[in-house]
């Protein structure tokens, strides 16, 4: 019985010793990745953000190495097929889709 009081106790300290030490700090310079601050991929997400080019009358934007279909207001996998010429059941299992809805 000794024993497992002491286990609580110890437990139910480090967790409030760590949570309090963690509550009076300043998160201003903290390492939340912990790859200790050395990267900064901040131009790398500015650069995603940026606008994307348009897509083409069929939907499709090209870039170097793949393509994306972008998916208009009410679209369905088949609708989308067909403006591609592609198989939908194919274009539904390429995506994770178990079925096609009409």
């Amino acid at each position: 019985m000794q024993y497992i009081r002491t286990n609580q106790i110890v437990k139910i300290s480090s967790f409030l010793i760590t949570f309090g030490f963690s509550a009076c700090g300043n998160l201003g310079n903290f390492d939340f990745d912990l790859r200790g601050n050395e990267y900064d991929t901040s131009d790398a997400v500015r650069k995603a953000m940026q606008t994307r080019p348009l897509p083409d009358s069929r939907g499709i934007i090209s870039y170097p190495t793949y393509e994306v279909a972008v998916a208009r207001q009410g679209d369905t996998i088949k609708n989308i097929s067909d403006r591609l010429g592609l198989d939908s059941k194919n274009v539904a299992r390429y995506n994770g889709m178990s079925s096609v809805k009409p």
